[in-house]
């Protein structure tokens, strides 16, 4: 468990007001952060660089502009690209929690878009001019953000995706080795194949081969760490080669299966 205030990461700069903690720190290239958790809730925004990202709740590409907010104690593991990352990280005090902007913090979000690079933004400046203004900056900047976290957990809400979507979202993903076409799963959960893709990409924003893909990285991650060789790994999920099997994952990823198993080796010593 990383203790309150603790980061990975190369620290850049940093301040601590009244209202948070807030770091920028940098990661080199292909650095693999093994399974851990935080004992506060925070939550990290991606200046240049990336990650990718696994926890209980599935795996995301963390790009440029990404903000992901982090509950306490949710384990997750990063897996940065093969580029050096600069991150913000801001952990709000208790005092901040307590206030009812906190409860953004109580469950875990991925946003992007221009209002948390404007906030995080704004954040950012705050940690170079570090004056006695800083702390009403900063916690205003965090309000705001706080605000947008619950807006769109409050507009997701509303939109649940229906019952024989989230069905043809499993089976897509179930059948990852063989694959599955648009028109036959549409006709196994009883739509027309428009209404399908339509509603995919309205509620989940992928595709089937979207989907697919995603199923077979995800399994790829599983077992990489064994020794499974890489041929089999790729026969295993899918791949009709080793070739392309390396060309999806590198790109999906951002390294390669070997340069990824070497380094959860060595992160998991």
């Amino acid at each position: 468990m990383r203790p309150r205030g603790s980061f990975f990461g190369d620290s850049v700069r940093s301040c601590r007001v009244g209202s948070a903690t807030v770091l920028e720190k940098r990661h080199p290239a292909e650095e693999v952060l093994a399974d851990h958790h935080h004992e506060r809730a925070y939550l990290s925004y991606v200046v240049h660089g990336g990650y990718r990202e696994r926890s209980p709740a599935g795996s995301v590409e963390c790009g440029p502009g990404t903000l992901v907010v982090h509950p306490p104690g949710e384990s997750h593991e990063d897996l940065f690209h093969d580029r050096p990352s600069t991150l913000v990280a801001v952990e709000p005090s208790e005092r901040f929690l307590a206030h009812p902007g906190g409860r953004a913090f109580e469950r875990r979000s991925v946003l992007t878009g221009p209002v948390p690079r404007r906030l995080v933004g704004t954040i950012r400046r705050e940690l170079a001019a570090a004056d006695d203004l800083s702390e009403l900056v900063i916690q205003g900047a965090l309000l705001e953000l706080a605000a947008e976290v619950l807006r769109e957990a409050r507009t997701a809400g509303g939109r649940r995706p229906p019952t024989w979507l989230r069905e043809a979202r499993t089976r897509a993903m179930a059948r990852f080795r063989d694959g599955v076409g648009l028109g036959d799963l549409a006709a196994e959960v009883g739509v027309h194949p428009s209404h399908l893709a339509r509603e995919l990409r309205r509620h989940f924003d992928t595709s089937v081969g979207e989907l697919v893909r995603t199923a077979r990285i995800e399994h790829a991650l599983a077992r990489l760490p064994g020794t499974t060789t890489l041929a089999d790994l790729a026969a295993d999920c899918g791949y009709a080669d080793q070739s392309h099997f390396t060309r999806s994952f590198t790109q999906a990823v951002g390294m390669s299966p070997g340069a990824y198993r070497r380094a959860v080796r060595g992160a998991t010593g």
